[in-house]
């Protein structure tokens, strides 16, 4: 397998947290293995900026994947996602995502680094009660590519979050591992060892 690319220490713009796993991980069950991991959605109205994100991803896919033709880059799998096509099993949209793009932030490795709005490090009590699905922070994450049985793209890892405002609960507040089972897709167990260096402030 050939090396994977990386990118280290990229902070995300605040958007609205969804299926917050911060502080316990998410026990789930994808094609009869086990996953286990502390992940988070987080989502952007369509008018955010979210340039510096995407030149990464392009950088790391030119780096990846140089000699990739246009129709294999197209395969080429990117963070970003549509929030109209998150769908519940009624076929609704569901609660939040309608009109935004979010990207699924996940990482095995390490629990994630968690900061108040003024930059202080949470306790795990603090990151249950602060970090809600419906309040509005940014992400710490390092960037990498992946090719795993035949699936390639860009992800994004999670080190860090930082809330920013409160914001409207989604539903009760509360999530279950049969909520975010169709949410969250299976990559490679292979991830680079994340940087938590202690960048936001």
């Amino acid at each position: 397998m050939a090396k994977q690319s990386y990118k280290n220490n990229v902070i995300t713009p605040v958007g609205r947290l969804s299926y917050p796993y911060l502080v316990d991980k998410l026990s789930t069950q994808i094609d009869g293995r086990v996953i286990e991991k502390w992940c988070v959605d987080l989502l952007f109205a369509k008018d955010t900026d979210l340039s510096a994100l995407n030149k990464i991803v392009k950088d790391l896919i030119k780096e990846q994947w140089p000699k990739a033709t246009p129709e294999l880059v197209k395969k080429i799998r990117v963070p970003f996602k549509d929030g109209n096509a998150n769908l519940d099993k009624e076929g609704e949209i569901k609660p939040g995502y309608e009109d935004m793009i979010y990207v699924s932030l996940d990482t095995k490795n390490q629990a994630p680094l968690l900061k108040n709005a003024k930059g202080e490090v949470m306790t795990p009590e603090e990151g249950r009660n602060e970090l809600y699905g419906g309040c509005y922070g940014r992400a710490l994450v390092n960037a990498g590519t992946y090719d795993h049985l035949g699936n390639k793209g860009v992800k994004f890892y999670l080190a860090a979050v930082q809330k920013h405002r409160d914001g409207e609960p989604m539903g009760d507040g509360k999530t279950t591992s049969a909520q975010v089972d169709k949410l969250m897709e299976a990559f490679d167990d292979q991830e680079d060892a994340t940087d938590n260096s202690d960048l936001l402030s």
